[in-house]
This record gives structure tokens, C-alpha cells and sequence, in this order.
């Protein structure tokens, strides 16, 4: 599981860096200027390996289907509520289904803020540092059968619905450093079918919702998922439980989340930082002693699903200049990596 985890990270890394030289479109709908409007319009203009930029809008962006390989990136989301993000605190919403179909195999999709949902058909595809809510009865993301392949990584996951959800004979699916947390006990956080795989590792878990999990590698998360759960053929170890959710030896159990989390923190995402303490059991519990959590590992979640690329987070002009002063200008970039 590892090393084909390994050589699809690879991949994925290959294919951002091919994409260096293909066309960037952008999509504004709120009278940004942008040549495009909707992500439809920019998808039929885009080819093969473009990357499409969309702007934070109070206005609401529609989905697509997906049938070319591109990148989507969005600015993040809880913009306001963590430092040194982005300059405009709106996010790119998108509330209709987003569908990767037969064609995007190789796409990604990150920074966005997702009220819908985003149904895999195809192989191959990254799914990374967006926000996912409730605001429709659908699962947030559905694999389908025979897909293989998928990261999910680094997301943000609040919802009454299903969360996570694989099909017959999907494997490969990798999910790691995300925020999951289903508040309705008759839904999923994760729910897999019995013959699909995935390696489970480093996520918050929380909520009522159920565990169903099958075929997988599961470590190094934290757990306070409540609600029923089924398991079949695992290997579960290095797991932080606020009750019994994965057997002792092997996983620490009825942990008191108090002593992980400092929850009074103000930002939604912020407040699931482990408290730097050395008595935190998250600290170091993780294989090859890494922090359980989702800001634990080499590639740890980031603070509002800030994409990596270059944002600007800070921008101050005056109203007026003058011809001996100029028009002095603040402007702070980050470069995100």
C-alpha cells in the first residue's frame, strides 16, 4: 500500500510540474475581469495539463464535468480566521456537483470551498485543501467502482452527510491530514464497500457519524467518532481513541481529547493543532514516532486549505498619491510551498 502510494504521490508531483508551461485561465463571476465567468466555460476553453484559477466571489460558482486532465485551484477558505492568508476573505463556493469523468484522469482539484459534491469516475485524481459542508443530501465525495488511485488529503470535512464514500473494487485510495467530522448518526464519516482498499492515515475523526472500513492501513489518526462502526481485515495501530474505537494494545484508548486539542482556540481549523505539551499522548505516538493528527507527517494539513502557489495576504494603498510622493504601496506575498 505504501509503495503504490509512493509512486502516485510521484506522479502527481511529475504531472504539476509538466503543467508549468500550459495555459492559466481564470474564472471570475462577480466582475473581476476575468475573461471566464463559470468553470464550465473555462473547462471547454482549457486543454490537457492547464491549470484554471478561480477568484473568491460572495456570489456562488455551479460545478462541471470534468473530461480533461487540468488543475483547479481556489483561494482557501476560512480566510478570516487564520493569519496571512489571502488579501479578499471570499471564498470560491461551489454548490452544484463537481463530476471527474472518463478524460481528467491526472486532474486536481484544491482550494475550493464545497457545498455539493464530487463524484470520482475516473483514476488517478487529487482531491486536496478544500472545505467541505452540508448544504445538499448527497455524500461530500463518491468514489466509483473500479476507480483506483485517489488522494484525498488535507481536507476540511463538516457535514450531516456521508463524508467519504468508496464503491465495489475501488483501491489505491489514500486519504491522510484531513479534518472529518459527520454530525448525524444514520450517516458515514467514512463508509467503504467490502472489496474496495485504502491506507487511512493521520485524519481527525469526529462526530456521530459511523466507521465503515474494510482492507485498509489505518494509523496514526485521531478518534472521537462516536457512532457505530464496522471493520473488516484491517491493520489498525498508533490510533489516538476517546473510547474504544480500535483495540488496545496496539492504539491508545478512552483518551481524554481535552489533553490532545486546545478546542478553545477561534479557528475552526486551528483549534485541532495538538497542545504542545509533552503529556499530550498525540505527540509522538505515530509510526516511526510522527504526531498523530492531522497536522502530523510530512505532509501535515494546512490552515485554510491554502493552495501552494504564491498568495497575496496583505495589501494597503491610499485613496489618492501625489506627483513628488507617488502612490506608496503595501503589498506582502507569501509563497505557500
Amino acid at each position: 500500500m505504501k509503495t503504490k502510494s509512493l509512486l502516485l504521490t510521484l506522479a502527481i508531483v511529475f504531472a504539476v510540474v509538466n503543467t508549468s508551461l500550459a495555459d492559466k485561465l481564470r474564472v471570475n463571476n462577480s466582475g473581476g475581469g476575468a475573461p471566464y465567468t463559470t468553470l464550465d466555460s473555462a473547462l471547454t476553453a482549457a486543454n490537457d495539463g492547464d491549470t484554471i484559477y478561480i477568484d473568491g466571489s460572495s456570489a456562488a460558482y455551479s460545478g462541471a464535468t470534468i473530461t480533461k486532465r487540468v488543475v483547479i485551484i481556489g483561494p482557501g477558505y476560512f480566510l478570516g480566521s487564520n493569519p496571512e492568508t489571502q488579501a479578499h476573505p471570499s471564498t470560491a463556493r461551489v454548490t452544484s456537483a463537481i463530476h471527474f469523468n472518463a478524460g481528467s484522469e491526472g486532474s486536481i482539484i484544491m482550494g475550493m470551498h464545497i457545498t455539493h459534491s464530487i463524484n470520482v469516475n475516473a483514476n488517478n485524481i487529487v482531491i486536496k485543501r478544500n472545505r467541505f459542508e452540508h448544504g445538499a443530501s448527497a455524500n461530500r465525495i463518491t468514489i466509483a467502482t473500479n476507480v483506483n488511485n485517489v488522494i484525498i488529503s488535507q481536507n476540511y470535512f463538516w457535514g450531516s452527510f456521508t463524508s467519504i464514500s468508496t464503491s465495489e473494487n475501488s483501491t489505491g485510495i489514500l486519504i491522510m491530514n484531513n479534518y472529518i467530522e459527520t454530525h448525524s448518526s444514520s450517516n458515514s464519516t467514512i463508509t467503504m464497500h467490502a472489496t474496495s482498499e485504502a491506507s487511512i492515515y493521520n485524519n481527525v475523526l469526529r462526530g456521530v457519524g459511523r466507521l465503515t472500513i474494510y482492507n485498509s492501513s489505518i494509523h496514526n489518526n485521531i478518534v472521537s467518532s462516536t457512532g457505530s462502526n464496522t471493520f473488516g481485515n484491517n491493520l489498525a495501530t498508533n490510533n489516538i481513541c476517546s473510547g474504544t474505537q480500535f483495540s488496545a494494545p496496539n492504539n491508545l484508548q478512552n483518551v481524554d481529547m481535552n489533553l490532545v486539542f486546545d478546542l478553545s482556540d477561534p479557528s475552526p481549523d486551528g483549534r485541532y493543532r495538538l497542545i504542545d505539551d509533552p503529556t499530550n499522548p498525540a505527540i509522538g505516538y505515530g509510526l516511526t514516532g510522527i504526531d498523530c493528527g492531522m497536522f502530523g507527517g510530512p505532509d501535515p494539513y494546512r490552515l485554510s486549505g491554502i493552495p501552494n502557489v504564491p498568495a497575496v495576504f496583505q495589501f494597503f494603498a491610499p485613496a489618492t498619491g501625489s506627483v513628488t510622493g507617488g502612490l506608496p504601496t503595501d503589498i506582502r506575498i507569501k509563497s505557500n510551498h
